[in-house]
């Protein structure tokens, strides 16, 4: 009677033991399970840096609009890509013949009603030819187109170095004041239309 009593005590453990390790096996599964799902999934590739050819340039004929329509009372509009080698084009000046301006980037553009100009990035540069139908029109873009070339400029040398000289020589006046060259000329006395190149070498404000 004994050996019957301790063998079904020995079987109900064994049973006993076993639902409880099954009973934790299937807990353990389903918390690995969980944890696994929630577990957000890795990138097998890591995103790559962005490279240069991603990145566009911004030519110095863009960054001056950018500033200058800023600042200006008339923005620059209406820009056009143009050919400066083509001298079919319109825009052929004998200038460009050189090498310097072999692969130019070169836009044109007006400034309101009376102003035009022709915006040019070359090699080792910026240059600028404004045409204005009068004077006082072209003391305007003149005048924020230095400061864009050149900030530490001031109103005073501007006004001494290019107005008064304009004011006594008239037509044809060179002038230089750091790094920007110019060369101011009438076009037609009786009209007023008058014109200016404006180069700065190197186009500091890309920097």
């Amino acid at each position: 009677m004994k050996r019957k009593l301790v063998l079904l005590a020995l079987v109900s453990m064994s049973v006993f033991t076993g639902c409880s390790s099954s009973t934790s096996s299937r807990s353990t599964d389903k918390l690995i399970s969980e944890e696994l799902v929630a577990e957000p999934q890795k990138e097998d590739k890591e995103s790559e840096p962005t490279s240069e050819e991603d990145i566009e340039d911004v030519s110095a004929v863009d960054k001056f609009v950018e500033l200058y329509n800023e600042n200006a009372e008339s923005p620059i509009t209406d820009l056009i890509d143009i050919d400066i080698q083509d001298k079919s084009s319109g825009y052929y000046r004998t200038e460009f013949r050189t090498y310097a301006y072999n692969d130019a980037i070169a836009k044109h553009g007006i400034a309101g009603e009376n102003v035009s100009m022709d915006l040019i990035q070359y090699s080792h540069g910026f240059r600028i030819y404004v045409l204005a139908d009068s004077y006082e029109e072209l003391q305007k873009v003149l005048r924020l187109t230095i400061k864009i070339y050149d900030p530490t400029i001031m109103d005073d040398t501007i006004q001494s170095e290019i107005y008064e000289k304009i004011d006594f020589v008239g037509s044809g006046v060179s002038f230089y004041i750091n790094d920007v060259t110019g060369y101011y000329e009438i076009l037609n006395r009786e009209t007023g239309s008058c014109s200016v190149m404006l180069d700065s070498s190197p186009a500091v404000f890309i920097e």
